[in-house]
């Protein structure tokens, strides 16, 4: 399996199972081998080899993991983003899934952890965003009245000069970009159809 995971007991946090992914993550991250407890992450989390991070950049106390919310309080988390800061700055981004275990009595005994590392995605995602800023700053740059418009006749793109011009047929000075992307231009101006 290529998903991390990690089967911790409840409430001791002593971890069970590590499969391959797990053990091979955690060596590349940490340059350890998967810890024999939850607890021992915040040993390593204070010793600033490594650092979990919200996406937003926040610092992740190992409270909050996710296994550890699962073990304590029986929450299900899924497709929870944590960067995992390396000592020497490398980012590495990894999306969560954890659910608590059960017994016959309903009570918590362990909770599993699915990890999957998502950085090249990250990464791409990042891509797209720059080229599509570089895109969006070509075209603004552009200064003649400019529009794109699909197959369907619904404005992709307009640059500042032409939504002045929309504004000013229009009779409208408030008709904003976001009230004009993806409106169909014969919607928009019914009286230029044909």
């Amino acid at each position: 399996m290529p998903a991390a995971v990690l089967i911790a007991e409840a409430p001791s946090g002593k971890i069970i199972f590590s499969n391959r992914a797990a053990r091979q993550g955690t060596e590349r991250i940490l340059s350890q081998p998967v810890p024999q407890e939850l607890e021992q992450y915040r040993d390593l989390h204070d010793s600033s080899n490594f650092k979990m991070l919200h996406p937003d950049g926040q610092p992740y106390e190992v409270e909050e993991w996710p296994m550890t919310r699962s073990i304590r309080s029986g929450e299900e988390v899924r497709d929870e983003e944590i960067i995992h800061l390396l000592g020497d700055g490398t980012q590495l981004w990894a999306r969560y899934d954890s659910y608590p275990i059960y017994d016959e009595e309903g009570r918590i005994v362990a909770g599993v952890l699915v990890s999957r590392d998502i950085t090249e995605q990250k990464r791409a995602e990042q891509e797209l965003r720059e080229s599509n800023r570089r895109t969006e700053n070509i075209l603004e740059s552009i200064t003649d009245e400019y529009f794109a418009v699909d197959r369907q006749w619904r404005f992709t793109h307009i640059n500042e000069r032409a939504l002045r011009s929309i504004q000013t047929l229009k009779g409208d000075e408030e008709l904003t970009r976001e009230e004009v992307l993806e409106k169909n231009q014969w919607e928009l101006f019914p009286e230029f159809l044909g």
